[in-house]
């Protein structure tokens, strides 16, 4: 083995072709779900502002809260009477009177949504790295889709493709922590809350994650450490999280002169949303095939301060976001008979990032603090390595050698 390490140590290896390994995707029908939503009597908001706000934000325009009222899939109720809210076409002014005007107290707004859930990739199977009966439960998540229900995904989740397979309730299944939908690797589940309140007792746990990340360029260093803030976007809500204090230590594993391109490992200490992204944006390498922090992503400017984002920068995203949207619009502008819900095209395959990127959460460790209640203890899980993350002609003890000799 140390023979072969060594050969391969003094070889040129070239990194391959991007390839990612993605399921067939699929969708199931639509199907409809009922919110019944009180109004709170000590706070006057129009129809429009509960409907846009906590906890819903459903983003309505004036225009499709028209179109809802009309199909009755939307109705406000007052005082235990319905009240039907009836627009000609003609009359607009009528029309923003009644959405913009407070709610009578203790008025009730129950709405039909009609949901079309955004396609993901669907394995037959979800590969798990432990054993099914412990309460903890560790999983090699595929790309393409998200952990858990929010927005338009319920049953395109992990959570609901293990509860499946599992034969369980998705409430019985709670998440550790979690990965971006775009990213693969460990991902761990808890069974019961018992084992849950364990694993978040930050005092009695050394946690160790390693991802594997393939960057455009090179690092900084061979080693490098970022402590950037992170200025994290919430586009649909139009509000700003700054997370401090986040930490990522950076190792090369190999660069690739030719293509300028490097395979990286990162390990965590601290674990904000898309923080590795948006470090590796900052310094300067970003991931990539990544569609919000890569080269043209969304977010490819490097902001560090709350302050960077103005009014101008949000115009800027929101019309990014408007132009993307209309890219994956259906050519005919179809929609739907019943909610009037746009079409779009469902892409085959794997395109700018659309169901995957080259970041895999690879290695994830428990070890119990010394002294503390879970001292003996040690949960530790690896996946495969991807195979855009190992040169032509290497293999994975290649990748793992070169962790071992940084100390990663």
């Amino acid at each position: 083995m140390f023979d072969t390490l060594f050969k391969q140590a003094l070889s040129t290896y070239t990194l391959p072709v991007i390839a990612h390994n993605v399921s067939p995707v699929k969708s199931p029908l639509p199907y409809f779900r009922l919110h019944i939503i009180r109004s709170n009597p000590s706070v006057k908001r129009s129809l429009l502002d509960v409907l846009n706000s906590k906890p819903y934000r459903f983003g309505f325009t004036k225009e499709q809260l028209k179109y809802l009222l009309r199909k009755d899939l939307i109705k406000v109720w007052v005082s235990s009477c319905r009240v039907k809210v009836t627009i000609p076409s003609h009359d607009n002014d009528l029309f923003d009177r009644l959405i913009k005007k407070p709610l009578d107290p203790y008025s009730v707004i129950t709405y039909n949504q009609h949901i079309h859930e955004t396609p993901v990739p669907t394995p037959e199977k979800l590969h798990i790295l432990s054993s099914p009966n412990h309460s903890l439960l560790a999983i090699d998540k595929p790309p393409g889709i998200p952990v858990h229900g929010v927005q338009k995904y319920y049953y395109n989740t992990v959570q609901a493709m293990l509860a499946k397979q599992l034969a369980c309730e998705q409430i019985t299944l709670y998440p550790l922590h979690r990965l971006d939908r775009l990213t693969s690797g460990v991902l761990l589940w808890a069974t019961d809350p018992t084992t849950v309140a364990k694993f978040k007792d930050k005092d009695a746990w050394y946690r160790n994650k390693i991802y594997l990340a393939r960057i455009r360029g090179r690092l900084p260093s061979s080693s490098t450490t970022c402590t950037d803030d992170l200025v994290y976007l919430y586009p649909t809500r139009h509000m700003v999280r700054v997370f401090q204090c986040a930490m990522t230590d950076f190792r090369e594993v190999y660069y690739d002169k030719d293509r300028n391109e490097s395979v990286i490992g990162a390990l965590l200490s601290t674990g904000f949303p898309h923080q590795i992204r948006i470090h590796l944006r900052n310094l300067g390498c970003p991931i990539i095939d990544d569609p919000l922090y890569g080269k043209s992503g969304k977010y490819r400017e490097c902001k560090r301060k709350r302050i960077e984002i103005t009014d101008a920068y949000w115009e800027e995203i929101l019309q990014r976001s408007k132009e993307l949207q209309s890219k994956k619009q259906s050519v005919d502008s179809a929609s739907c008979s019943i909610c009037h819900a746009p079409e779009y095209l469902v892409p085959e395959k794997n395109e700018q990032g659309e169901y995957a990127i080259c970041l895999h959460a690879w290695r994830y460790e428990y070890r119990g603090v010394p002294g503390g209640p879970y001292a003996e203890e040690k949960h530790f899980y690896e996946t495969l390595i991807p195979s855009w993350a190992i040169p032509t002609g290497a293999n994975e003890d290649f990748v793992k050698e070169k962790f071992i000799r940084h100390r990663i």
